[in-house]
Protein backbone atom coordinates (compact mmCIF):
# COMPACT_ATOMS: atom_id res chain seq x y z
CA UNK A 1 0.00 0.00 0.00
CA UNK A 2 1.62 3.66 -0.82
CA UNK A 3 0.11 6.59 0.58
CA UNK A 4 0.41 9.27 -1.82
CA UNK A 5 0.29 12.97 -1.51
CA UNK A 6 -1.49 14.57 -4.03
CA UNK A 7 0.45 17.59 -4.43
CA UNK A 8 3.69 15.56 -4.41
CA UNK A 9 3.37 12.07 -5.38
CA UNK A 10 6.02 9.49 -4.29
CA UNK A 11 4.47 5.76 -5.94
CA UNK A 12 6.34 6.91 -8.84
CA UNK A 13 8.74 4.19 -10.08
CA UNK A 14 8.35 1.39 -7.56
CA UNK A 15 4.94 1.35 -8.06
CA UNK A 16 5.67 0.54 -11.62
CA UNK A 17 8.46 -2.09 -10.62
CA UNK A 18 5.82 -4.25 -8.36
CA UNK A 19 3.55 -4.09 -10.62
CA UNK A 20 5.97 -5.66 -13.18
CA UNK A 21 6.38 -8.38 -10.86
CA UNK A 22 2.98 -9.20 -10.22
CA UNK A 23 2.34 -7.78 -6.96
CA UNK A 24 -0.58 -5.98 -5.98
CA UNK A 25 -0.11 -2.48 -5.44
CA UNK A 26 -2.74 -0.06 -3.78
CA UNK A 27 -2.90 3.52 -3.92
CA UNK A 28 -4.21 5.68 -0.66
CA UNK A 29 -4.71 9.53 -2.10
CA UNK A 30 -4.05 11.52 0.80
CA UNK A 31 -4.39 15.61 0.90
CA UNK A 32 -2.07 16.96 3.12
CA UNK A 33 -4.68 19.30 4.74
CA UNK A 34 -6.73 16.13 5.03
CA UNK A 35 -8.02 15.93 8.86
CA UNK A 36 -5.52 13.73 11.40
CA UNK A 37 -8.69 11.99 12.39
CA UNK A 38 -9.73 11.06 8.84
CA UNK A 39 -6.25 9.86 8.35
CA UNK A 40 -6.75 7.43 11.09
CA UNK A 41 -9.88 6.25 9.98
CA UNK A 42 -7.86 5.15 7.33
CA UNK A 43 -5.38 3.29 9.03
CA UNK A 44 -7.75 1.63 11.50
CA UNK A 45 -9.53 -0.10 7.65
CA UNK A 46 -6.27 -0.73 6.35
CA UNK A 47 -5.20 -2.61 9.87
CA UNK A 48 -7.93 -4.84 9.55
CA UNK A 49 -6.96 -5.58 5.60
CA UNK A 50 -5.56 -9.14 5.28
CA UNK A 51 -2.28 -9.93 3.29
CA UNK A 52 -1.00 -6.63 3.38
CA UNK A 53 3.46 -6.83 3.27
CA UNK A 54 4.29 -3.23 3.02
CA UNK A 55 3.54 0.09 3.26
CA UNK A 56 5.23 3.43 1.92
CA UNK A 57 4.96 6.61 3.89
CA UNK A 58 5.71 10.00 1.70
CA UNK A 59 9.20 10.95 2.91
CA UNK A 60 8.09 14.48 3.83
CA UNK A 61 4.96 13.32 5.42
CA UNK A 62 3.80 16.35 7.01
CA UNK A 63 3.89 16.48 11.29
CA UNK A 64 0.08 15.82 11.84
CA UNK A 65 0.14 12.85 9.46
CA UNK A 66 3.03 11.57 11.45
CA UNK A 67 1.47 11.80 15.05
CA UNK A 68 -1.35 10.16 13.88
CA UNK A 69 0.72 6.93 12.83
CA UNK A 70 2.04 7.08 16.05
CA UNK A 71 -1.58 5.48 17.40
CA UNK A 72 -1.34 2.83 15.16
CA UNK A 73 1.83 0.94 15.20
CA UNK A 74 1.32 -2.85 13.18
CA UNK A 75 0.94 -0.52 10.48
CA UNK A 76 3.74 1.26 10.87
CA UNK A 77 5.86 -1.54 11.04
CA UNK A 78 4.74 -2.58 7.58
CA UNK A 79 6.68 0.71 6.61
CA UNK A 80 9.36 -0.60 4.07
CA UNK A 81 12.10 2.03 4.54
CA UNK A 82 12.06 1.43 8.21
CA UNK A 83 15.36 0.41 9.73
CA UNK A 84 14.04 -2.51 12.60
CA UNK A 85 14.75 -5.47 9.96
CA UNK A 86 18.59 -4.09 9.94
CA UNK A 87 19.72 -1.19 7.80
CA UNK A 88 17.06 0.42 5.96
CA UNK A 89 16.68 0.32 2.13
CA UNK A 90 18.65 3.80 1.42
CA UNK A 91 21.42 3.04 4.00
CA UNK A 92 21.61 -0.20 2.38
CA UNK A 93 22.32 0.68 -1.07
CA UNK A 94 24.56 3.52 -0.13
CA UNK A 95 26.89 0.71 2.06
CA UNK A 96 26.65 -1.33 -1.11
CA UNK A 97 27.87 1.08 -3.29
CA UNK A 98 31.02 2.23 -0.89
CA UNK A 99 31.63 -0.96 -0.83
CA UNK A 100 31.71 -1.45 -4.62
CA UNK A 101 34.09 1.45 -5.30
CA UNK A 102 36.27 1.40 -2.16
CA UNK A 103 35.28 4.36 0.06
CA UNK A 104 34.89 3.18 3.17
CA UNK A 105 32.42 4.74 5.71
CA UNK A 106 34.09 4.69 9.16
CA UNK A 107 34.88 7.91 10.46
CA UNK A 108 33.89 9.58 7.78
CA UNK A 109 32.36 13.20 8.20
CA UNK A 110 28.61 13.70 6.82
CA UNK A 111 26.43 16.76 6.78
CA UNK A 112 23.26 15.89 5.92
CA UNK A 113 20.84 18.29 4.46
CA UNK A 114 17.32 18.36 5.69
CA UNK A 115 13.87 20.66 5.07
CA UNK A 116 11.93 21.03 7.71
CA UNK A 117 9.39 18.33 6.54
CA UNK A 118 12.54 15.58 6.15
CA UNK A 119 13.80 16.37 9.34
CA UNK A 120 12.08 13.22 10.88
CA UNK A 121 13.39 11.39 7.81
CA UNK A 122 16.47 12.68 8.38
CA UNK A 123 17.00 11.52 12.09
CA UNK A 124 16.63 8.46 11.32
CA UNK A 125 19.33 8.23 8.47
CA UNK A 126 21.50 10.05 10.97
CA UNK A 127 21.37 6.97 13.69
CA UNK A 128 21.94 4.61 10.98
CA UNK A 129 25.13 6.02 9.99
CA UNK A 130 26.29 6.21 13.81
CA UNK A 131 26.00 2.62 13.68
CA UNK A 132 28.45 2.27 11.07
CA UNK A 133 31.12 4.75 12.27
CA UNK A 134 30.25 8.03 10.61
CA UNK A 135 29.72 11.60 12.67
CA UNK A 136 27.22 13.23 11.42
CA UNK A 137 25.69 16.50 11.35
CA UNK A 138 22.34 17.44 10.33
CA UNK A 139 21.31 20.58 9.46
CA UNK A 140 18.00 21.86 8.45
CA UNK A 141 17.67 23.92 5.31
CA UNK A 142 14.38 25.46 3.90
CA UNK A 143 16.67 27.09 1.11
CA UNK A 144 19.47 25.34 -0.50
CA UNK A 145 21.39 28.62 -1.09
CA UNK A 146 21.10 28.62 2.24
CA UNK A 147 23.85 26.20 3.01
CA UNK A 148 27.13 26.67 5.36
CA UNK A 149 30.61 26.42 3.73
CA UNK A 150 31.10 22.25 3.94
CA UNK A 151 35.03 22.75 3.21
CA UNK A 152 35.62 19.85 6.11
CA UNK A 153 32.63 17.43 5.26
CA UNK A 154 33.63 14.19 4.02
CA UNK A 155 30.52 13.26 2.55
CA UNK A 156 27.26 15.54 1.71
CA UNK A 157 24.05 13.94 2.23
CA UNK A 158 20.94 15.72 0.49
CA UNK A 159 17.62 14.75 1.79
CA UNK A 160 14.98 17.68 1.31
CA UNK A 161 14.30 17.89 -2.39
CA UNK A 162 15.44 21.81 -2.64
CA UNK A 163 18.09 22.89 -5.81
CA UNK A 164 21.25 23.59 -4.31
CA UNK A 165 24.64 25.33 -5.99
CA UNK A 166 27.73 22.96 -5.25
CA UNK A 167 29.76 26.17 -6.22
CA UNK A 168 28.24 27.89 -3.20
CA UNK A 169 29.51 25.01 -0.80
CA UNK A 170 32.56 24.92 -0.83
CA UNK A 171 33.60 21.37 -0.51
CA UNK A 172 36.96 19.46 -1.20
CA UNK A 173 37.87 17.76 -4.06
CA UNK A 174 37.64 14.48 -2.37
CA UNK A 175 33.84 15.06 -0.88
CA UNK A 176 31.07 12.68 -2.04
CA UNK A 177 27.53 14.10 -2.31
CA UNK A 178 24.56 12.15 -2.61
CA UNK A 179 21.46 12.98 -3.67
CA UNK A 180 19.25 10.38 -1.47
CA UNK A 181 16.69 12.43 -2.09
CA UNK A 182 15.18 10.92 -5.33
CA UNK A 183 15.25 7.61 -4.05
CA UNK A 184 11.74 9.08 -1.84
CA UNK A 185 10.31 11.08 -4.80
CA UNK A 186 11.60 14.14 -3.97
CA UNK A 187 12.76 16.58 -6.32
CA UNK A 188 16.22 16.54 -7.51
CA UNK A 189 18.68 19.28 -5.47
CA UNK A 190 21.15 19.05 -8.47
CA UNK A 191 21.06 19.65 -12.03
CA UNK A 192 22.67 17.42 -15.10
CA UNK A 193 25.67 19.31 -15.30
CA UNK A 194 26.28 19.17 -11.59
CA UNK A 195 25.76 15.67 -11.93
CA UNK A 196 28.50 15.30 -14.91
CA UNK A 197 30.98 17.73 -13.00
CA UNK A 198 30.22 15.18 -10.22
CA UNK A 199 30.79 11.56 -12.14
CA UNK A 200 34.74 12.41 -12.10
CA UNK A 201 34.51 11.52 -8.08
CA UNK A 202 32.60 8.66 -7.02
CA UNK A 203 30.03 8.17 -9.69
CA UNK A 204 27.94 5.26 -8.31
CA UNK A 205 27.12 7.51 -5.25
CA UNK A 206 26.44 10.89 -6.58
CA UNK A 207 23.21 11.07 -9.59
CA UNK A 208 20.67 12.06 -8.61
CA UNK A 209 18.48 9.41 -10.49
CA UNK A 210 21.33 7.05 -10.46
CA UNK A 211 22.45 3.84 -9.00
CA UNK A 212 21.46 4.48 -5.07
CA UNK A 213 17.64 5.33 -6.32
CA UNK A 214 17.47 2.09 -8.33
CA UNK A 215 19.15 -0.31 -5.84
CA UNK A 216 17.09 1.40 -3.11
CA UNK A 217 13.67 0.56 -4.90
CA UNK A 218 15.32 -3.17 -5.28
CA UNK A 219 16.07 -3.35 -1.61
CA UNK A 220 12.35 -2.35 -0.55
CA UNK A 221 10.94 -4.93 -3.37
CA UNK A 222 13.36 -7.43 -2.18
CA UNK A 223 12.15 -6.49 1.77
CA UNK A 224 8.60 -6.82 0.44
CA UNK A 225 8.98 -10.74 -0.97
CA UNK A 226 10.77 -11.78 2.42
CA UNK A 227 7.45 -10.48 4.21
CA UNK A 228 5.45 -12.25 2.06
CA UNK A 229 7.29 -15.33 1.74
CA UNK A 230 7.59 -15.47 5.68
CA UNK A 231 7.82 -18.63 7.88
CA UNK A 232 4.39 -20.23 6.52
CA UNK A 233 6.01 -21.02 3.25
CA UNK A 234 8.68 -24.02 3.18
CA UNK A 235 11.58 -21.42 1.98
CA UNK A 236 13.10 -19.47 -1.01
CA UNK A 237 14.20 -22.48 -2.91
CA UNK A 238 11.24 -24.49 -2.86
CA UNK A 239 9.26 -21.14 -3.50
CA UNK A 240 11.50 -21.11 -6.36
CA UNK A 241 11.29 -24.41 -7.45
CA UNK A 242 6.79 -23.99 -7.63
CA UNK A 243 6.54 -20.85 -8.29
CA UNK A 244 4.72 -19.55 -11.48
CA UNK A 245 5.97 -16.49 -13.51
CA UNK A 246 5.15 -13.91 -11.44
CA UNK A 247 4.53 -14.07 -7.54
CA UNK A 248 1.09 -13.66 -6.97
CA UNK A 249 -0.81 -12.16 -4.47
CA UNK A 250 2.04 -10.25 -2.62
CA UNK A 251 0.90 -7.01 -1.75
CA UNK A 252 2.43 -3.67 -1.40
Amino acid sequence: MIFDYLEAPVGGPLRAMATELGMIVGVEAVERTLPGAALRDRFRLLEKSQGIHGVVFPCAMSAQHRASLEFHPELKALDLDASREGFSPVLMSFLQLAAAYGWNPEGRRVSLLVSESTAHHGESIKAEMSRVGMNVSLMKLERGEDARHLSQTDCLWLCHGLPVQLHRLHLSASSVVVDCGRAFDLPPSLTASQNRYLAGRVRGLCPADGGLTTLTYLHRIHRLLRRALGSSRSGVGSWQRQRSTSPKGVRV
